[in-house]
């Protein structure tokens, strides 16, 4: 029997103080190039809601049991965050999608790309597994691939206080029955308020999966440099399929190692057993 660590989609109308079921949409806006900005994270955090938003900046999100004065959470690397009120939402009956503007934020890319010293050694970080009886599902099965924009898994790497370079990220994917899949490798400080959980943001990159392509994918992140320790991540953030759903999974071997996993997009990190099918090349 396999198993799947596990778990949101999407019209309009308007609700009163608290209702059950309603789906709010938006569009974001660069507001310097007034240009839609695409795989933008959204989330309801009291809700442990989230999704994000498709390659025109567009997105839906089902809220259910919310408060026109809740308010959900938008962010992205590059732009200031920002919190926007339900109620917002609703006001806009004419056209029923919210227009949400986001401000660009400088990178301090100083801080951790640096030049890498020559005649260091090459090391793998994490394993690669191409099959087990366990895995991270991105998209379980017989769900709509919309509800689960967001999922993400990673492992840590430790600097051990010495820097070091990032040459690739390699990761496996068991099933993949979506025929194109975007997904966004992240790389995050590491908190010490959060007990050691993925902090700030530090980098990203997307890359394109198609024709339901399956086994060892490699990405190279530019030779970033760090001397402190990181979590590198896999999302899920986007598709390209007629029937919207399709398995898409990560094995884990299980009860070996960490994985550090969300379920939507801007939840609440949780650690949890079995080492994800991720490896991280580094030089130092």
């Amino acid at each position: 029997m396999r198993s799947w660590i596990t778990i949101g989609f999407l019209s309009f109308f308007t609700f009163s103080a608290y209702s059950q079921t309603t789906e709010i949409a938006g569009i974001i806006f660069d507001r310097h190039s007034e240009e839609p900005i695409p795989f933008v994270n959204i989330a309801l955090h009291n809700f442990l809601l989230g999704t994000v938003s498709d390659s025109s900046g567009q997105f839906t999100l089902n809220i259910q049991n919310a408060s026109a004065y809740d308010s959900i959470e938008v962010s992205k690397l590059g732009f200031k965050p920002k919190k926007v009120l339900i109620q917002s939402f609703l006001t806009n009956e004419e056209s029923g999608v919210t227009a949400i503007f986001l401000d660009q934020q400088a990178l301090e890319m100083n801080e951790f790309v640096v030049t890498a010293k020559p005649g260091t050694k090459l090391r793998q970080i994490g394993r690669l597994k191409s099959k087990s009886r366990f895995g991270f599902a991105f998209n379980p099965m017989k769900t709509n691939a919309t509800e689960n924009l967001g999922r993400e898994a990673g492992i840590k790497v430790d600097s051990k206080n010495l820097p070091f370079t990032i040459r690739q990220v390699k990761f496996n994917l068991a099933n993949n029955q979506l025929d194109h899949v975007v997904f966004r490798l992240n790389i995050y400080r590491e908190s010490l308020e959060e007990m050691g959980l993925p902090g700030e943001k530090v980098f990203e990159k997307l890359f394109d999966v198609i024709n339901q392509e399956k086994g060892e994918i490699t990405v190279k992140p530019n030779d970033l440099q760090f001397s402190e320790t990181i979590w590198v991540t896999i999302e899920f953030v986007g598709f390209n399929n007629d029937q919207k759903a399709g398995i898409l999974t990560m094995p884990v071997a299980f009860p070996f190692g960490k994985t550090i996993t969300r379920q939507n997009s801007l939840g609440e990190w949780a650690l949890i057993s079995g080492a994800p099918s991720i490896m991280v090349e580094i030089e130092g």
